[in-house]
């Protein structure tokens, strides 16, 4: 008899115990995940500060992953021929497949100028910056439309005279951290 008051008891006893190690773990999954959300979120704001830098710096380069035309078509092309750098005054610009031989000796085109607007705007509640530049080139006046999000991503907008639009999307990164093949220009 006494056996079968103590089973009753020893089960409720355990289900509590386990009720506990249960509402422990949800806890643990809780804080976990609030420590994860943190973590990112102090990269994204170490991220927002270094793009911010090399935007004042003007010393960067935009290695692009994708090439968007004026018709939307979106390309995946090679980021070490695909770039626009920025360095102080200067715009190198370039595009280059690897299948075909181009003007510049890089199966492309490149662009080489001199920077003469320069508008950077930061919007600290959205974590992005804007930025529109135009550059004198040895191939006409570009005009550049530039946004670069918190995780340093940037889609820059070329336009020139005519109605022709070009999208680099890629990577903002410092000049001495990113690795390009520069074309020739004449």
């Amino acid at each position: 008899m006494k056996q079968f008051l103590l089973i009753p008891i020893f089960f409720m006893l355990c289900t509590g115990i386990m009720a506990q190690d249960t509402l422990s773990q949800k806890e643990v999954k809780k804080e976990a995940s609030v420590k994860k959300k943190q973590r990112k979120e102090a990269e994204a704001e170490r991220k927002f500060k270094e793009a911010g830098q090399l935007l004042e710096t003007r010393h960067f380069i935009l290695q692009a992953k994708f090439i968007k035309n004026r018709e939307g078509s979106r390309i995946s092309v090679n980021p070490l021929l695909n770039f626009i750098q920025i360095d102080s005054n200067q715009a190198f610009l370039q595009i280059g497949f690897y299948q075909f031989v181009g003007p510049n000796q890089a199966g492309g085109i490149s662009a080489d100028g001199r920077i003469t607007r320069w508008k950077l705007e930061k919007s600290d509640k959205r974590k992005t910056y804007t930025l529109f530049m135009s550059v004198i080139t040895n191939r006409g006046n570009i005009d550049i439309f530039m946004d670069i999000n918190q995780n340093s991503y940037a889609t820059a907008t070329l336009s020139g005279i005519t109605s022709a639009r070009l999208t680099y999307d890629g990577d903002l990164l410092p000049t001495d951290k990113s690795d390009v093949h520069k074309g020739w220009t004449p």
